[in-house]
């Protein structure tokens, strides 16, 4: 007796189909690049036994969702994208997926590759997909704000102090202060965060004293829980 049974594996945003027929199993998972389904990629268990991450639908909702998945691979035109007040865009690639770029605000470039999977997961829901005139007017809006930035600029994003400055070469740099090393990192997947509107709920801007001070208590913090673990 042939049965197949359909699953979608929504951590990485796989369709995964098992065959039975007979005494013969077999699982069959989508590649992104090709669009048809290979072996050896998904394990049995994976499927029936495994978390909420994973969920068994109808051959009907299994087409739809591959079908989808096959439109995107695909693009004749670029598509694009506010996600999180980040610009991306998703450009044709002649025979495979598209290229995923998100702007760098440091660089004012598309210059940072995304994950296919990401543009995968953006697409079956639609989020954030808007047209090219909103999304060339969105640049715009980031690009004044950054160029009338006043440096420095002090914030607390989650605890976290974080400082706005211009480099040597005459780049905006956003650096992060981490307490593990006592010093100042690169955290420029940060800047969305700072883009207006901010969420108070998550990101003040604090003065120089404010922002010196929250570096003083996180150090402080860090140390009596470094001496509380060593004991």
């Amino acid at each position: 007796m042939r049965r197949t049974d359909y699953f979608i594996c929504f951590v990485r945003e796989l369709p995964v189909k098992v065959i039975y027929d007979g005494n013969q199993v077999q699982v069959l998972t989508y590649d992104f690049e090709t669009g048809d389904f290979i072996p050896n990629v998904t394990k049995w268990t994976t499927l029936y036994f495994s978390h909420d991450a994973i969920e068994q639908v109808s051959e009907d909702e299994f087409e739809d969702y591959v079908a989808k998945l096959r439109e995107l691979c695909h693009l004749e035109t670029p598509r694009y994208y506010i996600i999180d007040k980040k610009p991306i865009k998703a450009l044709p690639v002649n025979d495979r997926y598209p290229e995923v770029r998100e702007f760098n605000f440091e660089t004012d470039d598309f210059d940072i590759i995304r994950s296919y999977i990401d543009l995968v997961k953006i697409r079956l829901g639609e989020n954030g997909r808007v047209s090219q005139d909103e999304f060339e007017h969105y640049l715009e809006e980031i690009r004044v704000w950054r160029d009338h930035l006043q440096v420095p600029k002090y914030y607390i994003v989650s605890g976290q102090p974080i400082k706005i400055v211009r480099a040597d070469d005459g780049k905006l740099k956003l650096l992060g202060y981490l307490v593990t090393r006592d010093s100042f990192i690169p955290s420029g997947w940060k800047w969305h965060s700072l883009l207006p509107p901010i969420n108070p709920e998550w990101v003040s801007e604090v003065s120089e004293s404010k922002f010196q001070q929250q570096i003083e208590e996180n150090r402080t913090e860090f140390q009596e829980w470094s001496q509380r673990n060593k004991a």
